[in-house]
């Protein structure tokens, strides 16, 4: 996963490793480790499940309804898929946090997913979508709690395939 084929509501900050840094609400880079990216020193550094790889890093917006992560791609008609993908807090403490909701073609699927606090702790989403007659399917995922502070996340280990 790199800064490609998906879209977002929050902007993106490029990470050089010294001077660019997400600092404002509604920022967002990919990246391996939270805690060199960020202007806040409570970032915590950490690893996706699957191990060191890149995640979606995002400090969330506090604007209602604002994608945090947005892709189309086509599908099969009449066939069941699988979406999952893990979250954390990227603070230590985390006193706000964030919750997660995804849709595909604006319709909502799956439940709501709080990350844990303290920060650090993973926890996964999975859901299953039927794609009926649809033969794309435009998944997104906002985060629905509009608290700007300690409201951040990382977003890991994205799937979106059929089911078995």
């Amino acid at each position: 996963m790199g800064n490609v084929g998906f879209t977002t509501g929050t902007g993106y900050t490029y990470e050089d490793g010294t001077t660019t840094k997400i600092g404002a609400e509604g920022e967002y880079t990919v990246g391996s480790n939270p805690s060199t990216v960020s202007i806040y020193p409570d970032w915590l550094m950490m690893n996706p499940p699957s191990g060191p790889a890149n995640m979606l890093i995002v400090n969330a917006s506090p604007i209602a309804n604002t994608s945090m992560w947005t892709e189309t791609i086509q599908v099969q008609p009449e066939t069941m898929y699988t979406l999952s993908f893990w979250i954390a807090c990227v603070e230590a403490d985390c006193v706000s946090l964030p919750t997660l909701q995804a849709s595909v073609n604006s319709a909502l699927v799956g439940s709501l997913l709080t990350a844990t606090a303290p920060g650090g702790i993973w926890a996964k989403y999975t859901t299953m979508w039927s794609s009926g007659t649809n033969t794309m399917a435009t998944i997104e995922i906002v985060d629905t709690n509009l608290v700007a502070a300690t409201n951040d996340v990382v977003i890991a280990d994205m799937f979106f395939g059929v089911c078995n």
